[in-house]
């Protein structure tokens, strides 16, 4: 009778558990309709609520592999990192399936697991050799693995096939790190038809240097020949880290004279943002005889082989008593690598980051719109050369009709080591 009574019971817990999987079916209705609500709520951060319909789908269509990748990736954002391993591994072991390969070797990147990351990776290139996604995360997972020279090979060649932003930011990172010492030379050259009678001239060197906590240190000595005066101005630059989708630029510099500020300083923060956006917030502190503070921004767009920058300076001097602005729109182009470009700038006003023309804002309100042309390219792997050409036409006294041209020139030479 005991026997008899558990059979029963286990009988009844069958059937009512076929029953509540047919009531959980027919709550599904169309998988494919039932899968796009899944995703909404999953990108609107609902992830119970898309887990929840997920498994249901699953219920009705158990080898739906789009449903099983968006489970396996929703459990992570939930912080079920063990589930999400689960369900991705047992996508793969029903059949090969790219976007299942994407998100686990992702997900074991972000679990600090690079070996685990690169063989899962390689194993979907073994049946989707043309995957770009595939091997975007193969040149991850060796980056992470410190395996520099074979992941720069990786994505040179990737980024020469598919250029898209992730993807020259990823080799530059890697480019830095192959070649963690540089050194550079740069000469740039103004002709004033009205403003002054002799050109202005500006020699740079640098020695920069990837370091492990600041990111790249560089230190710079600028030679100047402005007014028929020789100058000297001493720079160091850095580029911590902040995290993942964070990092800061850092500017010191000092000088004698009137051709550079006695001192300048600068702090930027910049973010990474979804869709392939950059933004920038930061300040920079000129001292000549009184200080200027130039208060910076800017939004980038990433858009196929094109980045798109707006840029405005907010500049205060006199301790707040004057007010003026400047902007800038950078359109670039890239060619094959993120170091291969064309660049053509439109503005309006002065930028506190061209060493060329900084003395000029000891006086920003004059009026002023400038165009630049640049590029630059890469050559045999460590060697770039760079060359500009623009002008600026604007006023030279302030409030006056009289208007003159500045004609500019320069050329870069940077060697990687």
């Amino acid at each position: 009778m005991k026997y008899n009574l558990t059979f029963l019971k286990i009988v009844a817990l069958t059937i009512l558990f076929l029953c509540r999987m047919q009531h959980l079916s027919a709550q599904v209705g169309d998988v494919d309709s039932a899968f796009q609500v899944a995703r909404t709520l999953a990108f609107s951060s609902n992830y119970k609520e898309s887990i929840s319909l997920c498994r249901k789908i699953l219920v009705k269509s158990p080898n739906y592999q789009d449903v099983q990748v968006l489970l396996g990736r929703v459990y992570f954002w939930n912080d079920q990192t063990d589930s999400a391993l689960l369900v991705l591994s047992a996508c793969l072991n029903l059949k090969p399936y790219e976007d299942a390969s994407i998100a686990l070797s992702d997900i074991l990147r972000w679990e600090s697991k690079p070996a685990e990351s690169l063989r899962t990776a390689e194993e979907g290139l073994q049946f989707f050799p043309s995957s770009g996604e595939l091997m975007t995360r193969k040149i991850k997972a060796l980056y992470e693995l410190k395996n520099y020279k074979q992941a720069y090979h990786l994505s040179d060649s990737l980024t020469r096939k598919n250029n898209n932003s992730e993807l020259r930011q990823l080799a530059e990172r890697i480019k830095n790190e192959l070649s963690k010492n540089s050194i550079s030379l740069s000469y740039d050259v103004d002709y004033f038809d009205k403003q002054f009678e002799d050109p202005w001239h500006l020699l740079s060197m640098s020695y920069g240097r990837q370091t492990r906590y600041l990111g790249r240190v560089t230190a710079r000595v600028n030679l100047a020949n402005r007014f028929a005066t020789n100058a000297s101005q001493l720079e160091m630059d850095a580029y911590p880290s902040l995290g993942k989708k964070m990092y800061a630029y850092i500017n010191a510099g000092y000088a004698e004279g009137d051709v550079f500020p006695d001192y300048r300083g600068g702090l930027s923060v910049y973010r990474n943002f979804p869709h392939a956006f950059e933004a920038e917030l930061g300040i920079r502190l000129l001292y000549f005889s009184k200080a200027t503070i130039l208060y910076v921004g800017s939004i980038g767009k990433y858009a196929g082989n094109f980045l798109f920058s707006l840029r405005p300076t907010f500049i205060v001097t006199e301790n707040g008593s004057r007010f003026s602005q400047s902007y800038a729109l950078i359109s670039r182009y890239y060619l094959h690598t993120s170091f291969d470009y064309l660049t053509v700038t439109v503005g309006y006003g002065l930028s506190p980051d061209d060493r060329s023309k900084e003395t000029l804002l000891q006086n920003p309100d004059l009026k002023s719109l400038r165009m630049q042309l640049a590029i630059q390219r890469l050559i045999k792997g460590t060697n770039i050369l760079s060359f500009s050409l623009g002008m600026v036409r604007g006023e030279f006294i302030q409030g006056s009709k009289k208007i003159g041209n500045d004609f500019f020139a320069g050329i870069a030479y940077q060697k990687m080591f």
